[in-house]
């Protein structure tokens, strides 16, 4: 999965870089961040295609499981934003909504580079990817176990 997310985070950044994509959001200490469009920026004819109400239900989901698990910790940041662009200390380019389909997660660590998550990623992957990123980070599955 490791190399997934590389490719995933490389071409995220050459996206948003080719994009001249100004940063809404820095983030500077541990995070995990849910970017997603608002509803006002859909076309109808997204909103229609096959899949896309699941799609959305889906994401929805994961999104409250991860705010259920992160809720009170002290040592992440867990935000949810449609900012165009989040600029991450110590990585050269932002990441961008657009870039990730207008939906994704970002799992970040300063120091580290980060993981990110095209379109729906699940409450377990995203947790487990914050661990291996921050062991000391408190997640509520087992990761590793």
């Amino acid at each position: 999965m490791k190399p997934l997310l590389a490719l995933v985070l490389s071409v995220a950044i050459s996206a948003s870089a080719a994009q001249g994509c100004e940063a809404d959001l820095l983030l500077s200490k541990p995070s995990v961040v849910v970017l997603y469009t608002p509803d006002r920026e859909l076309s109808q004819a997204e909103r229609n295609e096959p899949g896309f109400t699941d799609f959305i239900d889906d994401f929805q989901t994961y999104q409250m499981a991860l705010a259920a698990a992160l809720k009170g910790n002290r040592q992440v940041q867990y935000l949810v934003t449609s900012a165009p662009c989040v600029r991450l200390k110590g990585v050269q380019q932002p990441v961008s909504r657009k870039a990730l389909g207008g939906f994704g997660i970002v799992v970040f660590v300063p120091g580290k580079p980060p993981a990110v998550f095209e379109g729906v990623a699940t409450d377990a992957d995203v947790l487990c990817e914050l661990h291996r990123r921050l062991p000391k980070a408190v997640v509520a599955h087992g990761c590793g176990a």
